[in-house]
């Protein structure tokens, strides 16, 4: 979904370059040294090159110098230009990466689902946000240690990744600590509400091994949708969150959905 702002060069394109060029190259060195030697020949009495001499001289100097050189200088130009643009790209996803789970950060949870909500304002359908927050991972810090609590994480963020991959359109993303987000278009109320339980089930019935202890692990949720036409990504978000929050008050492991505009 993201459009790439810096496409890479293949070696095919490289190489394709390379050649385009490098025949540039040799008909504009032709055409000057044709001109050079013509001016240089016309008009002189006993200094005139018979015309197969000529062509002879011309087609020597204008195919061997740039076919030399214009090859190595464009090569390196090229290939230097693919791995910067390497580097950036290689940069790009670091900046907006998590890099304890791999899922998208906040920077690009947001990114993604601002272009996720425009395509969906496009077609008119709804878009939805979850947010999820694993419970009482204080406790489980407390008692496995960061280590621990880091592997409960991954694990987390591998489960919702797994199960919202089946949705189609979504993006996934870890908003920081133990709390994650998901923005998907497309679904109904009555969908939603379903894809909300089925994070929650998958989360409780996967037990997390960590140093020969089984880890039970659930989340709570809360969901907002909106008609794609009034959706706001902060509204959403903010809409989502005070709902994970009530979930939270109620005794968690359950899902709870923000009073919402009335949807499709």
């Amino acid at each position: 979904m993201r459009r790439n702002d810096n496409p890479i060069l293949s070696k095919k394109q490289i190489w394709r370059s390379l050649v385009l060029l490098t025949m540039l190259s040799i008909a504009v060195s032709m055409c000057l040294s044709t001109v050079a030697l013509l001016l240089t020949t016309t008009g002189k009495s006993g200094a005139v090159i018979e015309e197969k001499d000529l062509w002879a001289s011309t087609l020597l100097l204008s195919a061997l110098i740039p076919g030399i050189i214009c090859p190595l200088v464009v090569h390196a130009l090229l290939t230097t230009v693919r791995e910067l643009n390497l580097v950036k790209a290689e940069l790009d996803d670091m900046a907006r990466k998590d890099a304890l789970t791999g899922l998208l950060n906040r920077r690009g949870f947001d990114r993604a689902a601002l272009e996720l909500i425009a395509s969906t304002r496009q077609g008119n359908r709804n878009i939805a946000v979850l947010m999820c927050d694993i419970d009482l991972f204080k406790r489980i810090n407390d008692v496995h240690g960061h280590e621990g609590g880091d592997h409960v994480i991954r694990n987390v963020a591998s489960t919702l990744s797994t199960v919202a991959a089946g949705w189609g359109r979504a993006v996934v993303g870890r908003q920081g600590g133990e709390e994650f987000a998901i923005c998907v278009d497309g679904v109904t109320p009555r969908e939603l509400a379903n894809m909300a339980e089925a994070l929650r089930r998958a989360v409780e019935t996967s037990p997390i091994l960590w140093e020969h202890h089984s880890i039970c692990v659930t989340i709570s949720l809360g969901t907002s949708l909106f008609p794609g036409r009034e959706a706001e990504l902060k509204s959403l978000m903010i809409s989502a969150d005070k709902a994970l929050y009530e979930a939270k008050r109620r005794g968690r492991n359950r899902v709870e959905r923000a009073v919402l505009p009335k949807a499709a």
